[in-house]
């Protein structure tokens, strides 16, 4: 059982992307409650945006980032849109059979779930856009990475 010592609060994950070439400096791990919304807000305001995956090697990375970091969800830029059944934060398309999905996924359940967080397998799963993310896990807290170059990039 965790003990959290914030009023209404607990930790939280979520991985923001940077434009250097290096995996470590592309991701930055911030440990934060926040729902999907408030959490695209937040990096585009303070970094770049939402993670986006562009391919195994990076989904391999940052599963390993939440587990090293004892987290087992974080929210990543993968959302519905009504234009698009589905994109990136960004606004980059993405073919679902390229998503690595966990088993039943995407469910949809109650037609609410339009966001997608990333798990420690590396697996996705929708959920409501509303939910702020906790950790089960709250001992672990900051990064191991290098701070991001903060550069906003909102449309």
């Amino acid at each position: 059982m965790a003990l959290h010592i914030f009023k209404n609060v607990s930790l939280s994950d979520l991985l923001l992307t940077d434009t250097q070439d290096t995996l470590q400096n592309k991701f930055k791990y911030i440990d934060i409650v926040m729902n999907w919304h408030d959490a695209q807000i937040h990096c585009r305001t303070h970094y770049v945006d939402l993670a986006t995956i562009t391919d195994d090697t990076e989904n391999t990375f940052l599963a390993n980032i939440l587990s090293n970091m004892g987290r087992y969800y974080a929210w990543f830029g993968l959302h519905k849109n009504p234009l698009n059944p589905w994109q990136w934060s960004d606004e980059s398309s993405v073919s679902l059979s390229s998503v690595k999905w966990e088993p039943g996924q995407p469910d949809n359940v109650k037609g609410i779930e339009d966001c997608v967080k990333a798990s420690t397998e590396g697996l996705m799963a929708d959920d409501s856009c509303s939910t702020p993310l906790l950790t089960p896990n709250p001992k672990v807290v900051g990064s191991s990475l290098g701070p991001a170059i903060p550069r906003p990039r909102c449309p």
